[in-house]
């Protein structure tokens, strides 16, 4: 029978049993109905080899070359069946190679051109092989491994597929160009060069491409379940614990820590902005804070002789001239002013001040000169603050005044 008869008879048995094998493919995961209306149909598919039967129960499947066929109609690449043997296809090449280069010496024109189409039939199948693969590997991603319920299953499928990728890339490292570009395959021929140099070169460039996008994505699709596996992980240790524990509760951190109460207080934080100094909508409102903020006497220079104290060295007996601050003698006697039973006030005696000592000065000097004291020192004397509302900004406090006393006892 002619090859021509033998592929009428196909798609007549095909056009035929059309609805049977679309029902198996959908329906059936690929495997027909044993019935007795369909014996006749599943020995005639089972003889032109779009069916076959298993060993244990006797059922009949659909091919693997055939279930590739719907696959590719429905384009349906996670359940396509790639081969990808590509040392096996490139010494297949090799002696094609090899035959053609025989038949250009000795041969007649027809059988070069057959050996050249044989080929050609080669190359584009490895080619279109090596794209269905990557689109194979690109859907899988694209469905993050939708078909698994389980995160364990999830990453192993990704792992799966990571291990794929690898294998496949060792593999195209087979097709450089130096091999290519070598007389076991395109030599000096022109004809040759053009096929393995500009085709299949310029095609294993591009699926290099998407294996290496497609690693980065798998990688962190596999960072991720990791990360979900570990929060599940935690989850569910903490729903055991409570299953054997049902008064179980989480301990209070603050609590387990050993800190000092003094420190161990949370006090809250007024919230304030910043200026923004490019905005020009604002500019009135900065000049106003400005203006508003108070002025400081600008202490003059004095040119009066200061009071000078000898100090005496033990050791050459000679004499230093040391200068006195005005300043520290004023708040001297501000202090030795206090008497048991009477407050005085800071603004009350700053005519003790020095004249070019202004009030805020003042007041930074006094309270200074008591937190420089000793623990008994300022066991004399309580301090007490007249504070009053900060006019412009929130929540701050202005020290107006300062009133000193004895401390009963003292």
């Amino acid at each position: 029978m002619s090859a021509s008869a033998d592929l009428d008879k196909l798609f007549s048995a095909l056009h035929r049993h059309k609805d049977m094998l679309i029902g198996a493919y959908l329906n059936g995961d690929g495997f027909v109905d044993n019935t007795t209306e369909n014996g006749k149909a599943v020995d005639e598919l089972t003889k032109l080899g779009i069916l076959w039967q298993t060993d244990d129960d006797g059922r009949n499947r659909l091919s693997q070359a055939f279930l590739d066929i719907f696959n590719v109609a429905r384009r349906d690449e996670l359940r396509r069946n790639v081969n990808v043997d590509i040392a096996d296809r490139l010494r297949s090449t090799e002696d094609l190679v090899s035959s053609y280069r025989v038949a250009r010496q000795a041969g007649t024109e027809d059988e070069q051109k057959a050996i050249f189409r044989a080929i050609e039939e080669q190359v584009y199948a490895l080619r279109e092989t090596l794209a269905s693969t990557s689109r194979q590997i690109w859907q899988e991603i694209n469905s993050e491994f939708g078909h698994v319920t389980t995160l364990e299953l999830k990453m192993q499928e990704n792992q799966r597929v990571i291990d794929r990728v690898k294998r496949l890339n060792d593999n195209l490292a087979l097709i450089d160009y130096p091999t290519l570009a070598s007389p076991r395959f395109a030599g000096e021929n022109p004809e040759l060069r053009r096929l393995f140099l500009l085709n299949l070169v310029a095609a294993v460039s591009e699926i290099r491409e998407e294996l290496v996008d497609a690693m980065h994505h798998l990688e962190g699709m596999l960072f991720s379940f990791r990360k979900q596996q570990r929060q599940a992980r935690l989850v569910h240790a903490f729903y055991q614990r409570f299953l054997r524990d049902p008064g179980f509760r989480a301990e209070n951190y603050a609590e387990q820590t050993q800190i000092p109460n003094i420190i161990n207080q949370v006090v809250g934080i007024d919230v304030s902005g910043h200026a923004d100094l490019d905005n020009d909508r604002h500019e009135s409102t900065f000049t106003e804070l400005i203006a508003s903020l108070r002025k400081r006497k600008v202490q003059a220079a004095t040119s009066e002789p200061v009071e000078r104290i000898s100090v005496i060295d033990s050791d050459s007996m000679s004499s230093e001239p040391l200068q006195q601050d005005p300043l520290h003698e004023s708040i001297q006697a501000f202090y030795l002013s206090t008497e048991p039973g009477k407050t005085i006030s800071a603004m009350g005696l700053y005519g003790l001040a020095p004249e070019a000592c202004s009030d805020e000065i003042w007041l930074y000097a006094i309270i200074g000169r008591f937190n420089l004291m000793t623990a008994k020192e300022r066991g004399f004397f309580r301090l007490e603050y007249v504070e009053e509302v900060d006019p412009l900004f929130n929540g701050r406090f202005s020290i107006k005044d300062i009133r000193v006393s004895v401390r009963k006892g003292a």
